[in-house]
């Protein structure tokens, strides 16, 4: 997503590195766009997961009594990590093509 992304606004690449940004810079505002996405579907993820873990739970036919809803929060962590370790990893290819794209040409690139 993040590769076509990337593909998809070449121009715009382009126009903020002709005003100015550096390569260094665009590679750093695509790697914190990546890893904005990241914790968002992270958020969205988790909170989705627990809400289904809990009406998986209370659709069980067992008493009230025994249904406890366990959240292991170290593995929640840890899968939060390798998301964002994920993402970082993903952004490497698509911000050095980004930035290593010439400002000019891509401006002068219609199709």
């Amino acid at each position: 997503t993040l590769a076509l992304s990337v593909v998809e606004r070449r121009r715009e690449n382009a126009m903020v590195r002709a005003l100015g940004m550096t390569k260094g810079d665009l590679r750093r505002m695509i790697t914190w766009e990546t890893v904005l996405i990241a914790g968002v579907a992270t958020l969205v993820g988790v909170a989705m997961g627990i809400g289904y873990g809990a009406l998986g739970l209370h659709a069980l036919p067992i008493g009230e009594a025994t249904r406890h809803l366990v959240i292991p929060w170290d593995q929640v962590a840890v899968a939060a990590l390798i998301s964002f370790l994920a993402a970082l990893m993903a952004s490497i290819v698509p911000a050095r093509l980004a930035a290593k794209a010439s400002p000019v040409e891509a401006l002068a690139d219609v199709g």
